[in-house]
């Protein structure tokens, strides 16, 4: 059996011999070489079976048991591995026995293969005057013992004395210390000693040994430490010292009392001990910051360790860095503290940087490096660590980040107002043609002018969704990208996004199946435009890779619906080309195209699946992909859509009783502002077919005057370019909301431009502009903007 403490075994021991009378227990607490001595003669015993036979003769003849109470024991701890205990019991009452008795005894306990066991058992029961003599010259042959144990115990074994004036008064001294010290006796020693016992320790090391000896007291804890005495010749040598304090057998004049043991320090360790100290001088000479502290809580630091708060704390909180957490940045103490687990678990992991607080409370980025020797149990035996300032690195390299960091910010905001001047060039004349389009086939007779408009009318759509692919893309990278959720009909949502697409797939006769699987359809609040976007980007993908005569199998399953979000799987399958499996991964890549002449097909910018996918994770979901050459393809999409709420659905319901169906727009005057001849003719015309008067001004400038110079509530609307000569429709807008008339405020100003980012709409909206329209210009969108915020 194992014991892991000296008070358990002897514990053990007391309750087998007065409690439970049990042989085989009191055996499993002895060495072998038990000296067992009690009350008589006849009741000492040596070895392990001697005792076994005194106590079956001892229990045979005092059969039942009998309780004792146990004072307190007096522990003397002689080394790490032998204690000695002496405690005192009284008889407890016991039916039938009416002799009272107390019980003294005697233990010595020795650490043996992990396990405290019973060495020395001596008792004695003191009645009488002539007992209590005999038991004090027992005590004096135990003392003696215990003295000659001392005195056995390799190295110099010394028990002192730190009393209330300071004077460390010696209590005794071994043989062995004596030798160390080069006197022949240890009477020669005490000569010396019973002055003051560090009174032949070198001056220069006295305050460290005293600050060693206070800062034990403080923390109440066993200390090791190397200082020089003089020995008897009056040379130096190096000892190490290793002591416990005692926390007994005090006087009226103990502040402690301590047992210490004493051995020299071999010339080797003085070698290294040299070399660490040179060490130690080279790193305070590079101004790194140097400490290393032991399981004893020995602990060494270089001189600029007293700059960091860390200097005011005991040394075991580098060990348990939660008392500490205040000498490190609140953003950055997690990582230390995970820091730390790795060190003290791994022994070595490299380095951290973190901000560490310094005395004047300000922050000075460090790199901490640490090293952790742990022992056989995995516990931590030494831990030494390295301290750097990096501030002037840190700031450089900051500053460096912050150069780059604005760079790219201005490279960014190049790039947007590139593609911004782009996008409006581009669509400027892309509203023309679309504009004398639209018209044209209002008044096209001829079924080949008219087949030729639709070409064009396609032609230029095409262009305008590259546009905004492109533009969608940049919005997505920037983060720009926003999403604008409405209530809708679930059903009708995948209905019409389906639908978009089965105009192309009939040109090229593609069976389409579709399957829905637990489909709960309800109202829900989502970007409807985005929804119909991914799922159009997919499937015209899809309808372009297929050949004719192909099919094309659409599943939606529901997966899951919690917390007001259901989320559906939509897969899209078709028996199309394919794709490489070097392709796939870059399926989702911008402007990412397999080899044409290989697939045959070469229209597309490459942008639609890189959109869809972004969009997706936006919203919560993804999109994955399987493919095989001349076998199809199958994506599979990830839809999180939101729940319209009670109050959402009573919104919607509300706004679509006030939905105007047959706008009337005949007879309202309206100002146009624009600076392109061809979009002014081109907007004029859409305008007068409704029946409006409008009057036009090619330039801010010009808007302004004729406002401000027209009766109050002339104009019902306010058409604004905003990119214009003179004056630009941002100024313009400004200057009419601040004209001192009561139509100025609220004359309806709508936003017909080709600025189409998020930006330019949020721009229009913060000088007061009612409504934004991109152009190319969408006559049935524009007829109903002008529905919208006239009535």
């Amino acid at each position: 059996m194992i014991y892991n403490n000296a008070a358990e075994v002897l514990s053990t021991l007391v309750r087998a011999y007065y409690k439970n009378r049990d042989i085989e227990s009191i055996l499993s607490c002895v060495t072998d070489n038990i000296e067992w001595i009690g009350t008589e003669n006849d009741d000492s015993a040596h070895g392990k079976e001697a005792l076994r036979k005194l106590l079956e003769t001892d229990f045979s003849a005092f059969p039942d048991s009998f309780g004792i109470k146990m004072d307190s024991p007096l522990v003397q701890k002689l080394t790490p591995d032998v204690i000695v205990i002496t405690v005192t019991g009284r008889q407890m009452e016991v039916p039938g026995v009416t002799a009272g008795f107390t019980v003294r005894g005697t233990v010595c306990c020795v650490k043996t293969n992990n396990s405290w066991l019973i060495a020395n058992v001596h008792t004695s029961v003191p009645n009488s005057a002539l007992e209590k003599y005999h038991l004090e010259k027992e005590l004096d042959v135990n003392r003696k013992k215990e003295k000659a144990l001392l005195s056995g115990i390799p190295g110099g074994v010394a028990i002192y004395r730190l009393k209330k004036n300071g004077i460390f008064a010696r209590d005794f001294v071994s043989d062995g210390l004596a030798k160390i010290c080069g006197y022949d006796s240890v009477n020669d020693l005490l000569e010396i000693l019973d002055r003051d016992a560090i009174s032949n320790v070198v001056s220069e090391d006295v305050p460290y040994l005293r600050e060693t000896i206070n800062k034990s007291l403080r923390t109440k804890q066993p200390f090791s430490t190397t200082y020089h005495i003089y020995r008897k010749d009056k040379t130096s040598v190096l000892i190490r010292l290793d002591a416990n304090l005692i926390d007994f057998d005090m006087e009226p004049d103990d502040v402690a009392v301590f047992y210490a043991v004493h051995t020299l320090v071999s010339d080797d360790v003085i070698q290294a001990k040299a070399e660490q100290d040179y060490y130690r001088t080279i790193l305070g000479l590079t101004q790194t910051t140097y400490f290393e502290l032991d399981a004893s809580g020995n602990f060494y630091t270089s001189d600029s360790f007293k700059h960091y708060k860390f200097s005011d704390y005991d040394p075991a909180a580098i060990m348990d860095i939660d008392r500490a957490k205040s000498c490190f940045h609140p953003d950055d103490y997690q990582q230390v503290k995970a820091y730390v687990h790795r060190l003290s678990t791994e022994g070595d992991c490299g380095h951290v940087i973190a901000r560490m607080t310094l005395k004047d409370a300000s922050y000075q980025w460090t790199e901490i490096t640490g090293h952790v020797e742990l022992d056989s149990a995995h516990k931590i035996k030494r831990m030494t660590g390295i301290l750097r300032n990096i501030n002037p690195e840190w700031k450089k390299q900051k500053a460096a980040l912050e150069a780059a960091l604005e760079e790219a910010q201005n490279a960014n905001k190049a790039k947007t107002n590139f593609l911004s001047r782009v996008s409006h060039d581009m669509r400027t004349p892309l509203n023309g043609i679309l504009g004398l389009t639209a018209l044209l086939k209002d008044n096209a007779a001829d079924e080949k002018v008219l087949r030729d408009l639709n070409e064009l009318e396609m032609s230029g759509e095409y262009l305008l969704n590259l546009i905004n692919d492109t533009l969608d893309v940049n919005r997505i990278e920037s983060g720009k990208l926003e999403l604008h959720p409405l209530v809708c009909d679930g059903r009708t949502l995948f209905n019409n996004a389906l639908g978009l697409a089965k105009i192309s797939m009939k040109e090229k006769n593609i069976k389409l199946t579709v399957r829905a699987e637990n489909i709960p359809f309800t109202l829900l609040y989502v970007d409807v435009s985005r929804i119909e976007q991914i799922i159009m980007n997919v499937l015209g993908n899809a309808v372009k890779f297929t050949p004719i005569d192909g099919c094309i199998d659409v599943s939606i399953e529901n997966l899951s619906v919690e917390n007001g979000v259901i989320t559906d799987k939509v897969m899209i399958k078709d028996n199309g080309i394919g794709m490489s499996q070097e392709f796939l991964p870059h399926i989702f890549d911008a402007f990412a195209q397999e080899n044409s002449t290989r697939t045959g097909v070469t229209q597309g910018t490459g942008l639609g699946m890189a959109i869809a996918k972004q969009l997706l994770r936006k919203m919560g979901g993804d999109i994955y992909v399987t493919s095989e050459l001349g076998k199809g393809s199958c994506f599979t999409l990830i839809l999180k859509l939101q729940i319209a709420t009670d109050e959402q659905i009573a919104e919607y319901k509300n706004n679509q009783s006030n939905v105007t169906t047959d706008i009337e727009l005949s007879g309202k005057r309206v100002l146009l502002c624009e600076d392109h001849p061809l979009n002014t003719q081109i907007a004029t015309r859409l305008l007068e077919t409704k029946g409006m008067l409008v009057e036009h001004a090619d330039n801010g400038q010009a808007g302004v005057d004729m406002f401000q110079h027209s009766a109050p509530d002339y104009y019902d609307a306010i058409l604004m370019d905003i990119r214009m000569p003179v004056m630009d429709g941002i100024e313009t807008t400004k200057m009419i909301r601040a004209l001192p008339r009561r139509d100025a405020k609220t004359v309806p100003i709508i936003a017909m431009t080709a600025n189409a980012f998020a930006e330019d709409i949020q721009q229009t909206k913060e000088v007061g502009m009612d409504a934004h329209l991109s152009k190319p210009i969408q006559p049935a969108l524009l007829f109903q903007t002008l529905g919208e915020t006239l009535y």
